[in-house]
């Protein structure tokens, strides 16, 4: 029969095909007649159905095991992922990337020390679908952050990646899994990124890796790097098309609804903010023993990055630029500028661990309310 298939699905219809292959209405025993469902993870994968119609779990048209069966010979077999879990692993790390090669058609599955349940960074349990001793040989191999001290220093998770590794085509970390992949040796020489808050731990504990700050995802041919969490998709969709050709993986974002730009210049790592979010972490928290605040604005670019907050506090504009002061001087590892102990401004130059040379302003002022401070830190990177 004929049937009309939309082009968002073709990775879905060339994938099944060899997984029907094995199926009951693939094989010689088998059903000879009757129809069934594309292999698109509905609950009535592998069900056959007497009559044509639509999959009453999907919506997707049904096939003729006769029609599906002639087409086996020539499906393209699917390419498999292999994508490390182990305890705090960063669900977004692994589950972005999980879906983007899931809707390109592929074969994904886990792999953990152990097919037991174990716990992701925010207490999501999951179990690996292998063991380490008992996974297939991938094509893509997927190494993802989180919690990774565990993961980083055992001895057999790495043993684990070099040996997937030499099977693969492709190996790609996402987030701060970049540095599980670099303890194993495996990116010496290369260009990498990771998660922004953990550039600075690379650039120190790998000095023969060269690091890079000012992308979501560099591809080094066999191994790719990506940046935190959400740039694990963007990563994933470069490697569909690699693989499939960047039509292919247009389709699959529009599929997935996801407004992928492969040219985008977006990198978190690459924004002047550093020092502010370096001591006030990504909420921009004052955390002051008296009152309360909220963050007005955040804005800035590469080179120049301001933060004004609004707060309650019976202080004054002195002392908390004060008790900040003690924490962005600690952060920073480096003194305030001299300054009278009761002016409600604080200056502070430094070089990072990047060799980037910062200037770095904090100042508090009385607005018209009674008991409501502005609060101001600006950060310029000089060079």
């Amino acid at each position: 029969m004929n049937q009309i298939w939309p082009a968002h699905r073709r990775s879905f219809i060339t994938g099944s095909l060899l997984a029907l292959a094995t199926s009951k209405a693939a094989s010689a025993q088998g059903p000879q007649t009757g129809y069934v469902c594309a292999d698109c993870g509905c609950a009535s994968d592998g069900k056959i159905f007497t009559t044509p119609g639509a999959c009453p779990s999907c919506g997707m048209p049904l096939i003729s095991v006769q029609d599906y069966r002639a087409r086996v010979s020539t499906a393209k077999p699917r390419l498999k992922v292999a994508i490390l879990v182990f305890e705090g692993v960063q669900i977004i790390d692994f589950c972005g990337p999980y879906e983007v090669f899931g809707q390109a058609g592929y074969d994904v599955f886990t792999v953990g020390a152990k097919a037991s349940p174990l716990l992701t960074a925010m207490k999501l349990q999951i179990t690996p679908t292998y063991a380490f001793g008992a996974s297939p040989a991938p094509d893509i191999l997927l190494i993802p952050g989180g919690n990774i001290n565990g993961a980083r220093h055992d001895a057999a998770t790495l043993d684990w990646i070099r040996a997937r590794y030499a099977e693969s085509k492709i190996t790609m970390s996402v987030c701060n899994g970049a540095l599980i992949l670099a303890q194993t040796g495996l990116l010496d020489g290369l260009s990498v990124t990771t998660y922004h808050d953990a550039i600075d731990d690379l650039v120190s504990d790998f000095r023969t890796v060269r690091v890079v700050d000012n992308k979501r995802f560099v591809d080094n041919g066999r191994i790719i790097t990506t940046a935190g969490l959400s740039s694990g998709i963007d990563g994933a969709m470069h490697v569909v098309s690699r693989m499939e050709g960047k039509i292919d993986a247009e389709l699959v974002a529009r599929n997935l609804e996801y407004d992928w730009n492969e040219d985008t210049t977006f990198a978190r790592a690459a924004l002047a903010d550093y020092p502010i979010s370096g001591t006030f972490g990504g909420r921009l928290r004052l955390d002051l023993p008296d009152g309360s605040s909220r963050v007005e604005s955040s804005v800035g670019d590469r080179s120049t990055w301001e933060v004004i907050w609004r707060l309650e506090s019976k202080f004054t504009s002195a002392l908390i630029v004060q008790k900040l002061s003690e924490r962005i001087t600690g952060s920073l590892r480096t003194a305030a500028d001299p300054a009278p102990e009761s002016a409600p401004q604080r200056t502070w130059r430094f070089t990072d661990r990047r060799n980037r040379r910062w200037f770095v302003q904090l100042n508090a002022a009385d607005t018209s309310q009674p008991g409501v401070k502005r609060v101001m830190m600006t950060a310029i990177l000089t060079s």
